[in-house]
C-alpha cells in the first residue's frame, strides 16, 4: 500500500504533500497581494539596510525602477541631513518596533520631501 493507515484512515503522503504545498502557495499569493497593493512604500532590507524587495508604490514614490532601488541600501533614500536617523545596519538597539518617525526622504532625481520611516525585524 501507499500510504500508512492511521484511525482507519489511509494517509497517502504525496497527497498530503500536494495539499501542503497548495496551502503555501495560497499562503505566498496573500502576502504577495498585500505587498504589492500596500498604500505606502515597503521595503524588505538585510540587515545592513541593502534593499532586496520593494513594492510599486516604493518605486513610484522615489522614481527609481526596480533595477535601481534592488542596488541601493535605505540610506540612499534619505536626505544628508537625515542620514543619522537611520542606521548603516541594525540591532536590537536601533530598531523602531513599528514606531514611525518623521525624515526627510530623497527622490532618484534629489528632491527632498518629507516620508515617514519605520523598521521592524522579521
Amino acid at each position: 500500500p501507499m500510504g500508512k493507515q492511521q484511525d482507519g484512515v489511509t494517509k497517502d503522503p504525496i497527497q498530503d504533500g500536494q495539499v501542503m504545498n497548495k496551502q503555501l502557495q495560497e499562503s505566498v499569493d496573500i502576502y504577495q497581494c498585500l505587498f504589492k497593493l500596500y498604500p505606502d512604500a515597503v521595503f524588505l532590507e538585510t540587515i545592513d539596510g541593502h534593499i532586496i524587495e520593494c513594492n510599486e508604490k516604493a518605486l513610484k514614490m522615489y522614481g527609481y525602477t526596480k533595477e535601481e532601488m534592488l542596488r541601493l541600501s535605505v540610506r540612499d533614500l534619505v536626505h544628508e541631513q537625515a542620514a543619522g536617523i537611520v542606521p548603516e545596519s541594525y540591532s536590537e538597539e536601533n530598531i523602531t518596533q513599528g514606531v514611525f518617525v518623521w525624515v526627510s526622504g530623497r527622490k532618484k532625481n534629489g528632491a527632498a520631501f518629507p516620508v515617514q520611516y519605520s523598521n521592524q525585524r522579521i
